[in-house]
């Protein structure tokens, strides 16, 4: 059974994580949010050879998503270890932010 998350590690530098591989559980991948004007970048195989090409060739950020089959939608410009850096950032940073500037304004 195939998991749906892959599990996400800070580094401790600002902007980068560590994130799992399913194929090769113990080589994670880096990902840098830091870097491609803020879309961040990954060094997995999918990311070098075909998301950041989309990314060159449409000149815009895609989501990346799959279909209803499991197949990674076409000219998806991020792989899906940046999709779960983001998630866990959105969780972890952006979320917990709005709630305490929430609780600030009355």
């Amino acid at each position: 059974m195939k998991k749906n998350t892959l599990r996400v590690k800070e580094t401790g530098e600002f902007g980068r994580y560590l994130v799992e591989s399913h194929s090769k559980p113990n080589n994670p991948y880096l990902v840098d949010l830091t870097e491609r004007d803020g879309h961040g970048v990954c060094n997995c195989t999918y990311f070098q050879t075909t998301a950041n090409q989309n990314y060159k060739r449409h000149g815009k950020f895609i989501p990346y998503r799959t279909d209803e089959n499991g197949k990674v939608n076409k000219g998806v410009s991020e792989c899906k270890h940046l999709a779960a850096v983001r998630n866990h950032y959105h969780m972890h940073v952006t979320m917990p932010m709005l709630a305490s500037m929430k609780k600030g304004v009355k």
